[in-house]
C-alpha cells in the first residue's frame, strides 16, 4: 500500500492504495486538476492514518467504518474520469465538515462583484468565462467545480475553483493563450499562468442560469428570489448527493453525503441571502454583453 494526500484549499483527504492505476492518476492526471478545486497531491512518507483505502478487488463494495472509508474495486478497469469523480466524492466529504459546499458552474469577479455561472455540460460556462477573463478584465476561479463556502450563514463566499480549465476553438489562437502556450496546447489551461485566476475569497453576489435557446429567442431575465433560490439549491444538491456519480464498469454507486442536515443548513442559510438571481441565453456577444452588465448593476 502506498499513500498520497489530496490538498484543495484548507480541506485534505489522506488515501492508501495498492492500485497502481489509482496513484499513476493522483499524481499525474490532468483530468483530476480540472475537476477538483485548486487541486495539490503530495506523496506520504510518514506513518499518517488514511482516512480512506482503496483496495483493488473483483468484488466491488463501498464500505463506511467508524475511524475509515474502504471501497474495493477492479481499478485497473475502470475510466479515468470516474475514478476522479470517486477521490473528488471522497474529498467532498471533507468539504462539508467545513461548511464547503461545491458546485458545477463557473465563477469570475471584477470590482468585487462576482457571478456563478450554473448550466448543463456544452451550455457555455467555459467560453463565456473565457471570453470574460481574456477580453473584459474579469478574474477566474474556475470553469468546473467551484467552492462555496457557507461557514459563516450571514456572508455566503466563493472560496476557491478549479485551476486548470477548458477551451473551445473559439480562444484557441487568442494571443494571451499563445504566449504561453507557442507550441501544442496542453488538454486543460493553467489560469494562473495565463494571469487570469482569482484565489481570494470572494462575497458571492450574482447567480446565473445559463439556458438553451432553441428558438432564437435570445431573451434573459431575472428570477423571482424563491424560484432563484429553489434552482439554486437543486444545482448545489446533485453534489451533496452524488447524484449520477458510479463505477459503472463495478456497478457500484458511490452514496449520498447528505444526511438531511447538510442539505437543511444550506437551506437555512439562503433564505438570509440577496442575490440576484437571472437566466442567461441567447447568441454569444450578447451573453457577454449581459454578465458585464450584471457586474455593473444593470
Amino acid at each position: 500500500m502506498e499513500k498520497r494526500q489530496l490538498i484543495s484549499g484548507e480541506q485534505f483527504l489522506t488515501i492508501e492504495t495498492d492500485s497502481n492505476t489509482v496513484l499513476e492518476l493522483c499524481d499525474q492526471s490532468p483530468y483530476l486538476r480540472h475537476v477538483v478545486p485548486k487541486l495539490e497531491v503530495s506523496s506520504i512518507t510518514a506513518d499518517l492514518p488514511a482516512s480512506v483505502t482503496l483496495q483493488t478487488g473483483d468484488v466491488a463494495e463501498y464500505r463506511i467504518d467508524p475511524a475509515q472509508i474502504r471501497i474495493t474495486a477492479p481499478y485497473d478497469s475502470i475510466s479515468e474520469g470516474q475514478t476522479c469523480f470517486l477521490l473528488y466524492h471522497l474529498l467532498q466529504r471533507e468539504f462539508l465538515k467545513s461548511r464547503i459546499y461545491v458546485v458545477h458552474a463557473a465563477a469570475l469577479v471584477k470590482n468585487d462583484n462576482s457571478i456563478l455561472l450554473i448550466g448543463s455540460p456544452k451550455s457555455g460556462k467555459t467560453s463565456l468565462s473565457l471570453e470574460l477573463a481574456l477580453e473584459r478584465g474579469f478574474t477566474l476561479y474556475g470553469d468546473d467545480a467551484i467552492k462555496l463556502n457557507f461557514s459563516d450563514p450571514s456572508h455566503i463566499q466563493i472560496s476557491g475553483g478549479n485551476q486548470f480549465v477548458g477551451y473551445k476553438k473559439r480562444h484557441i489562437e487568442h494571443p494571451t493563450i499563445r504566449s504561453h502556450y507557442p507550441q501544442t496546447l496542453p488538454r486543460y489551461l493553467d489560469t494562473a499562468k495565463l494571469g487570469i485566476s482569482q484565489t481570494s475569497p470572494t462575497a458571492l453576489t450574482t447567480v446565473v442560469f445559463l439556458e438553451p435557446d432553441l428558438f432564437d429567442s435570445n431573451k434573459s431575465s431575472c428570477l423571482p428570489p424563491e424560484l432563484g433560490k429553489i434552482l439554486f439549491y437543486e444545482a448545489v444538491s446533485r453534489e451533496m448527493r452524488s447524484a449520477g456519480y458510479c463505477l459503472v464498469r463495478a456497478s457500484l454507486p458511490l452514496p449520498s453525503l447528505d444526511r438531511a442536515q447538510e442539505s437543511t443548513y444550506f437551506l437555512n442559510c439562503l433564505q438570509k441571502q440577496n442575490f440576484r438571481f437571472s437566466t442567461l441565453t441567447g447568441n454569444f456577444d450578447k451573453m457577454v454583453n449581459h454578465l458585464e452588465d450584471l457586474i455593473h448593476g444593470k
